[in-house]
């Protein structure tokens, strides 16, 4: 059931199952199955400016705040002992290309295994710079997260960057008034697999990269549905979160 990530990178990255989970802890790695993982995505480093995001239930999914990293750096090092062989991936976001690239060293310094750069939406160019940043920067394998409504463009663009893979898609950008007033958040829930899932499709047809599914999964068919349409592994995110003794029973059934 193995798979390989990054097929096309020097050192590759091999998983031993198809499912990943995002914003892992040494917390939450305690909390599940390992026998049914294949890597995990650590938070983006937050260094002086971390913060606690909060997570706001809904009915149709939950609302995560955004805001500055949530990890510091002995959450790392202490999710990296914890992982042991279990691959972890470091994440950064692409908000400013140097910024990007210092991130991408420091989390290669710790030992993480690949980086997951967070294409922000509605600037491409921003996306390219950010990508050749961490591309100069290191050598690890780089999978790319494309924003969900640019997903086709931005995949094309993260392979001609370098990519070796790519997450499809990033959780959908809202607003919501949680405390009443309006933040930025981002949108996680089963309503939005059908979204998430024909973005997979479209991308798989027209980019030829592997794909990590991200986004609506709360059960084995969801991720089975994923593959179905072009993936090579699935991710789940919110439901590790609100109910983390639910990610085995998605590993077992793909």
């Amino acid at each position: 059931m193995g798979i390989e990530l990054a097929p096309y990178h020097k050192t590759g990255l091999s998983l031993a199952h198809p499912l990943l989970v995002a914003h892992c802890t040494a917390e939450l790695l305690a909390l599940l199955d390992r026998g049914v993982l294949g890597a995990v995505v650590a938070p983006e480093l937050g260094g002086g400016r971390r913060e606690r995001r909060s997570v706001v239930e809904r009915p149709g999914g939950v609302l995560v705040e955004e805001g500055p990293g949530a990890l510091s750096l002995g959450g790392l090092r202490q999710l990296l002992r914890q992982a042991g062989d279990l691959p972890v991936i470091g994440s950064v976001a692409a908000a400013e290309p140097r910024g990007a690239a210092r991130a991408a060293e420091r989390l290669a310094g710790e030992g993480v295994r690949a980086l997951l750069l967070d294409l922000l939406p509605g600037d491409p160019a921003l996306a390219e710079d950010s990508l050749a940043a961490v591309r100069g920067a290191v050598d690890l394998p780089l999978l790319a997260q494309v924003p969900l409504f640019e997903a086709a463009p931005y995949a094309a663009l993260a392979r001609e960057a370098g990519a070796d893979a790519l997450v499809v898609a990033a959780p959908a950008q809202g607003l919501a008034a949680p405390g009443g007033e309006l933040q930025p958040v981002r949108v996680h829930g089963p309503l939005l697999h059908p979204l998430y899932l024909l973005a997979v499709q479209q991308v798989s047809q027209t980019v030829p990269l592997p794909i990590v599914a991200r986004g609506g999964i709360h059960r084995a068919a969801d991720a089975r549905a994923f593959l179905a349409a072009g993936a090579v592994a699935a991710m789940v995110d919110s439901l590790a979160t609100v109910e983390p003794g639910a990610v085995s029973g998605v590993g077992r059934g793909m």
